[in-house]
């Protein structure tokens, strides 16, 4: 995969070549936090695009990682110019793609990986999403719209039924993974965190 991921790299800094420029010399390439995203740490540490890009013959290439907590964060990002390649779950990636459709025309290029989801609490008491109370408040790197909104809406939606989809919304919190990671062990807040 982090080969695939790395000859898709080198592509996008192809594309990124303007007609008058002979090539694009810099590749922006964004990354969330957590296990992942591990690829692209191992791309960024071994500079395995740079190693790629060389070996293809592109000319010197240097690429600048960014790291952002969400991926309506970086739809913000791409749509700015700030960066030219980016990793997102599937609802971010649907998102960009229907409000840039016959304009910017953002397009996946290749799937990131595959990885269960788990709502991780700590109190003993919460056996299931019926048990959750005012006080606690369950933290996921953008609500409404990330892969963990979406996924705990249908579960709410089964659990407590038809067009109950935003019956836990009014407790769900903006947090970055490492933050909702240290909230949650050093229990600053009654957090709840959605993990990959």
């Amino acid at each position: 995969m982090v080969r695939g991921l790395v000859s898709l790299a080198a592509l996008a800094l192809v594309a990124c070549a303007q007609p008058a420029a002979a090539e694009a010399t810099t590749l922006r390439a964004a990354k969330q936090y957590g296990l992942g995203y591990v690829q692209f740490m191992i791309m960024e540490d071994m500079k395995l695009v740079e190693k790629h890009a060389q070996a293809a013959g592109l000319a010197d290439v240097k690429v600048e990682w960014n790291t952002f907590r969400s991926c309506d964060v970086m739809n913000d990002a791409l749509l700015s110019g700030s960066v030219d390649f980016v990793s997102r779950g599937v609802p971010g990636l649907m998102t960009i793609w229907d409000k840039t459709k016959g304009t910017a025309d953002v397009k996946g290029a290749s799937a990131l990986n595959s990885m269960p989801l788990a709502l991780n609490v700590r109190n003993p008491d919460i056996k299931s999403l019926k048990d959750f109370g005012e006080t606690g408040r369950i933290a996921m790197p953008a609500v409404r719209v990330s892969m963990q909104a979406i996924l705990l809406q249908m579960a709410c939606e089964k659990e407590f039924g038809p067009g109950k989809h935003g019956k836990l919304d009014h407790i769900a919190i903006m947090m970055a993974h490492p933050d909702a990671t240290i909230a949650m062990l050093t229990a600053q807040r009654d957090v709840y965190r959605q993990q990959k």
